[in-house]
């Protein structure tokens, strides 16, 4: 993927969590313009990949959901855990 399409993997794993993401909480969701298209183009949805025991902080101000697609994590303020797939509640800061 790096030597000839550097941004193809990026582009899989938005796909295929857009999909996930519209495929389980389409109640939830049903405002929301989750064209794939759409959310390249205006960066509507990004994609984190974390490794084992990274921390990444959400910030509820400029993020409308959280969505596990693929593995687990754990909030670490109360150390439950959600598995994909899954929306992370507005309570988990990081």
């Amino acid at each position: 993927f790096d030597v000839f399409w550097p941004s193809l993997e990026y582009k899989i794993w938005l796909k295929f969590a857009l999909n996930t993401a519209y495929q389980y909480f389409k109640s939830s969701l049903i405002d929301e313009d989750l064209r794939f298209q759409k959310c390249v183009m205006d960066n509507h949805a990004y994609v984190e990949t974390l490794s084992s025991y990274n921390e990444m902080t959400i910030d509820n101000m400029i993020m409308k959901f959280v969505i596990i697609v693929y593995g687990s994590v754990i909030d670490t303020k109360t150390e439950e855990p959600y598995f994909a797939p899954c929306i992370i509640p507005k309570t988990c800061e990081q």
